[in-house]
């Protein structure tokens, strides 16, 4: 089962800088200060420029870059509280339009008060002096670690918070129960965001299954959707076998296949953390008509990972992948097989690590996204990592994911997949993959690198793990 992962949105402690009438208020502060400084201090003018000029760059280092987080508020500022106020702008974006207005502004304001000062060398050189004072701690170098590394501790404490709140919650069902007098609860072997899963022995047909279960008070039931997709994709070899579903105390239930470890598990015991080509190419060709016939039955899978697919453990049907956890899928074409329109910021959909830019983007998914995750997966299996690979927040595998482009992981795979990246591309929301293409993609690799369909697996020669 999946875990989500909670994302921060809007900062309260600086939203206010960007707000409508923020500059203004910034900048009459300031008109404020010199006319007080005027009142107070019985000096020429140009005094009072310079102490107007050298006061304000001493308040804004002060405020912007020594304060961390907002000392007056009592709530919980998750990694805001390690960001100083600079930080924190406009979510630690640089060049923003606030951050340039308060880069800008104590410039113009040095120029305004040499211009008071008429140009003289005391004051221009106290101005200088304080102008580089304010300026230089507003370089991006000097932050880009900090807010890494606060916005890397903060999601691992809210990973850590939440991996407690799963542990905690009580089992939906008991060791040695029976459900609806046919299933035996056996042992609990998943828990997640979404629900719990338990090992059970069908005790008509004499076998093992596995229950998911789902209690009835979760705001949104996904096990519902994965009851309904499961039973329109079961044409396919490649969806765990059916059982039945239904409620339960509680609870809603749904009986399927019991598989082993998943890809992803299997590829983190490999010495390298990695497949080799033959094992790569030739699974990455079965998820590829996986997705195609889950797409064929009208649904799409927005969560596409090696920890959603397993391997069949019937002797023969060994070795074929299997496309697991439906909780996020979603009919992209209605009831008369239309494409159903395109639907504007529908928030983040999947899983950070396989998710498309178009996921980052928080747009609406389409067929076309499946096939991004799917090449995030295959050079994962290739390589053993990602550029991201280790990085937990949302925004910044954003980054990394703009800044390594597909074109560039390429040069790591075999060449074939530039044309795999290539057609991907061409796609626009509406458009139908082409699978035919995308599949010769990895047989014309398999084929060039004399890669044979019936030469063992990696995983064969791992240990046999349940």
């Amino acid at each position: 089962m999946n875990v989500g992962m909670a994302h921060c949105e809007s900062n309260p402690n600086s939203s206010w800088l960007s707000d409508r009438g923020g500059w203004a208020a910034y900048t009459a502060g300031v008109m404020v200060l010199h006319l007080v400084l005027r009142l107070v201090l019985c000096t020429p003018c140009q005094f009072v420029w310079t102490a107007t000029n050298v006061l304000h760059n001493m308040l804004m280092y002060v405020i912007m870059h020594m304060i961390k987080g907002a000392p007056w508020l009592n709530t919980d500022q998750g990694e805001s509280r390690r960001l100083t106020y600079w930080e924190q702008i406009d979510s630690g974006a640089q060049f923003t339009d606030t951050k340039k207005f308060l880069t800008i502004f104590p410039i113009g304001l040095f120029l305004i008060t040499n211009h008071a000062t008429n140009y003289s060398l005391v004051h221009f050189l106290i101005n200088l002096v304080s102008l580089i004072f304010v300026l230089v701690p507003k370089m991006p170098q000097f932050h880009k670690t900090t807010m890494r590394a606060a916005a890397i501790a903060s999601q691992q404490l809210k990973f850590e918070s939440m991996k407690r709140r799963i542990s905690s919650r009580p089992p939906l069902a008991s060791i040695g129960e029976i459900i609806k007098d046919r299933w035996e609860v056996l042992e609990a072997i998943g828990n997640g965001g979404f629900g719990q899963v338990y090992r059970a022995n069908d005790t008509k047909r004499k076998m093992a299954v596995a229950i998911k279960m789902e209690s009835k008070e979760s705001r949104k039931s996904c096990l519902k959707m994965e009851v309904v997709v499961i039973q329109a994709f079961e044409v396919s070899k490649h969806c765990p076998r059916f059982y039945g579903c239904g409620e339960w105390k509680n609870s809603f239930y749904m009986v399927m296949q019991l598989l082993g470890q998943s890809i992803g598990q299997k590829r983190r015991q490999m010495p390298e953390k990695r497949f080799s080509l033959s094992t790569s190419l030739r699974a990455t060709a079965q998820m590829i008509i996986a997705i195609q016939e889950l797409h064929d039955c009208g649904f799409i899978h927005r969560d596409i990972k090696l920890s959603n697919m397993a391997l069949a453990q019937t002797p023969g049907n060994r070795n074929t992948v299997i496309l697991l956890d439906f909780g996020l899928a979603r009919k992209y074409i209605d009831e008369e097989g239309h494409l159903r329109p395109k639907r504007e910021a529908i928030g983040f959909r999947g899983t950070v690590r396989y998710a498309s830019l178009t996921a980052h983007q928080l747009q609406d998914l389409s067929r076309l996204d499946d096939f991004w995750s799917l090449f995030y997966v295959c050079t994962e299996m290739i390589i053993g990592n990602l550029p991201w690979g280790k990085v937990r927040d949302r925004a910044e595998v954003r980054r990394l994911k703009e800044q390594n482009f597909p074109e560039l992981m390429c040069s790591q795979l075999p060449t074939e997949f530039r044309m795999f990246v290539s057609h991907l591309r061409k796609l626009k929301f509406e458009d139908r993959p082409d699978y035919e293409l995308l599949l010769s993609t990895i047989h014309n690799a398999m084929s060039r690198l004399n890669i044979a369909v019936n030469d063992p697996y990696d995983w064969e020669c791992l240990p046999n793990v349940f």
